[in-house]
């Protein structure tokens, strides 16, 4: 509290934002908490002895509610719409990930004078949606269903911390009509949409466009699963992630050119300007988190500067999640805003004690070698523990990998960056577009071999308990690694729990039986679990990877489960396992 007292408080915040939405605490209990913490500030001043504890108690317990009071506070009600077939008017929000048949858009459904926000599917026969028209259609809408099953992911509640509560499909004509007038954000989402699509009418192949359109435009809609999983295997998709490296690049560029041009003068001005730069381009590409995290740390760190303060990572950290979570607290939920702070906060945290393990550099260049592979660990050993919660996975090639391409691909995101400002010119294509493509392509299979490595892990069990001792031993591994005995024996004890609890776990799992019957979208299936094995049934062979990664891996990761056989029904109908018959079609 005494060094980082902002990046403590924040903490507290974000506790009750998470508690809140857990616990869904009513106004009565959130009043009567900040009344016993004035209470403890009034007792404070009378308490001499006490009075620093009771002040410092009194304190965080008002920032834990005042998360939890705002998160409340900000959780929308689901409103009202009829749930049938008819037609409706709707004008399109955001593009979404879009599938083999359809796209999905995120849309704003017009009724009674109220925007009501919904995901809708549209078959691809139909042209796709943009800013510039309003759009009719007859549409099937539905409430978005709860997961029926445990070791699904909850997209009712992830739809719901956003606002959204219903989806509908198309079933007749799509019609629609050109808008009068743009707003500023629907001109420039526009804007980018062009810019889209001009690229995918370049002469680039598919995979590099994807690849283009992702590091730069931050759009993965139709990316192919085939170079997502080798990103994935190999520990390279924050590359895709709109982050600190495309921030920092922007505003590297914006402030050497004007500082050329103006032959170094202006210095405040042409800070100002680089800063508004790298928020007119946050702004652009959609306000991600990731890239809004980045733009307000950059800002809080040279607005330290100007004002003639200490530039402070934690305190740039904790200011900047403060201004993020403050107009929308359920953005802590978001994977890629806990990875992106965890990860700065890991290269913070260990950057410098890995360096000093490292020989002293004499030069610029040698400085920037040994900065690699040092950002790289401490960043993937931050965000190990939050990637095995989420995601489940590990790839033992990651930091190779890492190490290979990170070098190069900063300077392919130079290219990329001038080919898509080359791009929104009119001047994409000819020369450097094949020169661009030979890069990429290069570069794409390089990632391709390393995720064809063995030894990638999809299906790792790691609980809550699992992840809250792993981040304990991370904390103490910064003293450890500069030679304090008492952390490292903290961080053996904490390791020493950590496997303890695991095992612990694994044990209790394996002594669990059951036979359970699945139905994910129209896929059936029946699993058998004894010990640490299953055995699953399905009706049709060309369904097992489908069936595998809609219901099989999250079961096992569920359940703790290590192997697994496949079973096809010979009557595809069902199946009988004892005394009971599974429907499988």
């Amino acid at each position: 509290m005494h060094r980082q007292p902002l990046l403590v408080l924040c903490l507290f915040f974000c506790t009750g934002i998470a508690l809140q939405d857990y616990s869904h605490a009513t106004w009565q209990l959130l009043f009567s908490g900040l009344s016993c913490a004035f209470c403890l500030l009034i007792f404070s001043t009378f308490l001499r002895r006490y009075s620093y504890f009771l002040f410092i108690a009194a304190v965080y317990l008002v920032f834990l509610l005042a998360g939890a009071g705002l998160a409340k506070y900000s959780q929308k009600k689901m409103p009202v719409l009829p749930v049938e077939d008819q037609w409706y008017s709707f004008a399109l929000e955001k593009k979404l990930k879009e599938a083999r048949s359809f796209y999905r858009y995120e849309v704003r459904i017009h009724r009674n004078g109220e925007d009501i926000p919904a995901i809708v599917h549209i078959a691809k026969q139909y042209r796709p949606l943009d800013y510039t028209h309003i759009y009719r259609a007859r549409l099937d809408v539905q409430p978005v269903p709860p997961k029926k099953y445990d070791y699904q992911f909850d997209y009712q509640k992830y739809l719901a911390r956003q606002g959204i509560y219903y989806q509908g499909f198309i079933t007749r004509g799509l019609q629609q009509a050109a808008l009068s007038q743009l707003t500023i954000t629907q001109t420039i989402r526009q804007h980018r949409l062009e810019l889209l699509m001009r690229i995918d009418d370049g002469n680039l192949t598919e995979n590099v466009k994807s690849f283009l359109k992702g590091i730069i435009l931050a759009d993965r809609t139709s990316m192919d699963e085939a170079l997502v999983q080798d990103f994935n295997r190999t520990g390279l998709v924050h590359i895709l992630a709109i982050s600190g490296t495309h921030v920092v690049l922007i505003y590297g560029l914006i402030f050497g050119l004007l500082s050329i041009i103006s032959r170094g003068r202006w210095r405040r001005g042409i800070l100002m300007c680089s800063l508004v730069a790298i928020w007119v381009f946050s702004w652009y590409i959609g306000f991600g988190s990731s890239v809004v995290r980045a733009c307000y740390m950059l800002t809080f760190y040279h607005l330290f500067r100007v004002q003639r303060l200490m530039p402070d990572v934690p305190h740039a950290m904790a200011l900047s999640a403060f201004a993020i979570l403050l107009p929308d607290p359920f953005q802590l939920f978001d994977v890629g805003f806990q990875l992106s702070y965890l990860a700065v906060a890991g290269i913070f945290w260990l950057n410098g004690p890995l360096l000093n393990l490292l020989p002293t550099p004499k030069n610029t260049l040698q400085k920037w070698l040994l900065n690699i592979p040092t950002i790289t660990l401490a960043a993937q050993l931050a965000t190990l523990p939050l990637i095995l919660f989420y995601f489940h996975q590990f790839s033992p090639v990651s930091l190779v990998a890492n190490l290979v391409v990170i070098p190069v691909s900063e300077l392919l995101l130079i290219f990329s960056l001038l080919m898509t400002v080359g791009y929104a010119a009119g001047f994409g294509g000819g020369f450097w577009e094949t020169i661009y493509s030979l890069i990429t392509e290069g570069v794409l299979e390089v990632i391709h071999w390393f995720g064809s490595w063995r030894g990638f892990e999809d299906h790792i069990p790691f609980g809550i308990a699992e992840l809250l001792l792993a981040l304990l031993a991370l904390v103490f591994l910064r003293a450890a690694l500069q030679g304090k005995h008492r952390a490292a024996l903290n961080m053996a004890a904490a390791l020493g729990m950590f496997f303890i609890v695991r095992g612990a776990l694994d044990i209790y799992a394996a002594q669990q039986e059951e036979t359970k019957y699945h139905e994910v979208y129209r896929y059936k299936a029946v699993t058998v679990k004894k010990g640490a094995a299953c055995a699953i049934w399905i009706a049709d062979a060309d369904d097992s990877l489908a069936v595998k990664k809609s219901i099989l891996l999250p079961y096992m990761t569920t359940e703790r489960l290590r192997n697994y056989r496949w079973y096809v029904s010979e009557d595809a109908k069902a199946v009988r396992i004892g005394d009971a018959v599974y429907a499988l079609q």
